[in-house]
């Protein structure tokens, strides 16, 4: 008796949330191929959501105003996917402003793109996380150790890795170097540097 109680008051609590009124908006940002991915962040700290995809970021609350922040690549999405898969967006350098992680194609190089704050015309400075063997088609970025600072997550040819990108990585204004620590144990990779 006490489960079919149970059993119908989860039921009708699940009916209740269904019947919801939710509704969606769809809003196209461009009818150009740049990346299969896209994340948001305030970074203008405006109090408004902002969104990333591709190599521009959109001003919320409308996202009809964007701003260039690395250098545009269009891809033609009939012959193959584009080289900036996902984007994930915290503040590396902790100066108090959202900055972007880009993941290129599965296997290549994670950067992250330094948010200039108020001066945020141009492209933003470009830190490289990891030079090549980003792999997998789901990697994430998560507080997998529970410190409070995510850290990436992801596999590599020869096993899982996670990496933790921080304002000690090398800066660099094109081609980059992996950030300096790193140590490797058996078939799997961790590298990280502390973060403030």
């Amino acid at each position: 008796m006490r489960l079919r109680l149970i059993c119908a008051l989860v039921l009708g609590a699940t009916c209740q949330c269904l019947s919801a009124d939710v509704h969606f908006e769809k809003k196209r940002l461009t009818d150009v191929f740049h990346s299969e991915g896209a994340a948001a962040g305030d970074f203008n700290r405006d109090g408004h959501t902002d969104v990333v995809s591709g190599p521009y970021w959109y001003a919320g609350p409308t996202f009809d105003v964007r701003h260039e922040y690395a250098p545009v690549k269009s891809f033609d999405p009939a012959r193959g996917y584009s080289d900036n898969f996902f984007a994930f967006t915290h503040d590396f350098n902790a100066d108090g402003w959202a900055d972007v992680l880009i993941l290129g194609f599965p296997g290549t190089t994670a950067a992250w793109y330094e948010n200039p704050r108020e001066n945020a015309s141009g492209h933003w400075r470009r830190h490289l996380v990891i030079d090549k063997g980003v792999d997998n088609e789901s990697p994430t970025f998560t507080d997998l150790t529970g410190d409070g600072k995510p850290e990436l997550v992801y596999t590599r040819t020869a096993g899982s890795a996670t990496r933790r990108p921080t304002r000690r990585t090398r800066r660099s204004p094109g081609p980059s170097t992996p950030s300096p620590r790193a140590a490797s144990a058996g078939r799997s990779r961790t590298a990280s540097a502390s973060a403030t």
